[in-house]
């Protein structure tokens, strides 16, 4: 008895062996089909994008600026294309 015992515990340790490496190798192989786009160093810099047409620009609101009092700018507290509300 223990010798059969034995003998379908083997076997059974070994189908589960073969059915976890094909498991495994079916993962790789898809995870490896998905990634198969072309590989590019990536560096850190400035996008720039030149555009060229014709036409108007226009704001999408548009105010009138008065003070009480006259005067000179010093400095403005915001940069240049930063959005101020």
């Amino acid at each position: 008895m223990r010798s059969r015992r034995g003998i379908l515990t083997a076997i059974t340790i070994t189908a589960l062996a073969i059915g976890a490496v094909l498991i495994g190798r079916t993962l790789w192989q898809r995870d490896r089909a998905a990634s198969s786009g072309n590989i590019v160093l990536v560096e850190r810099g400035n996008i720039q994008a030149t555009v060229d047409v014709l036409g108007r620009i226009e704001p999408i609101r548009q105010l009138a600026l008065s003070t009480r009092v006259s005067g000179t700018v010093r400095r403005i507290h915001s940069k240049e294309g930063a959005t101020v509300y």
